[in-house]
């Protein structure tokens, strides 16, 4: 199944999809099963955990779940990106527009391992 990658702007028009987003953790909520995260175009969102964190994240993750009507994600995997300070979100932010802008070149891409 293909995973495009996203950004908090486009969540609602992807609602019921899977989506790739990669976001920069702000908050952990006590229990481990929520988390409020940065994302490349600079806003907040909630993406819900079916489990509890086992370990402490913090930095930059790449997020795989599904897009909610509400703009949350129900998150199906985590991906800690290491080093994460030099990980240039607008940059990035940048990519996903193009993605987005250019479907021909970019359909179909197997980057997340979703395709």
């Amino acid at each position: 199944m293909e995973a495009p990658r996203v950004n908090a702007s486009m969540l609602r028009q992807y609602a019921g999809r899977l989506v790739c987003l990669v976001a920069k953790i702000s908050e952990i909520n006590n229990t481990g099963t929520e988390l409020k995260v940065l994302t490349s175009d600079d806003k907040t969102i909630h993406v819900i955990l079916s489990e509890p964190l086992e370990e402490a994240l913090q930095g930059v993750i790449e997020i795989i779940g599904r897009a909610e009507k509400d703009g949350t994600i129900s998150a199906q995997r985590l991906i800690s990106y290491n080093g994460s300070e030099e990980f240039d979100m607008n940059l990035y932010n940048e990519a996903v527009k193009l993605t987005t802008n250019f479907p021909e070149i970019f359909a179909g891409s197997n980057a997340n391992g979703f395709a």
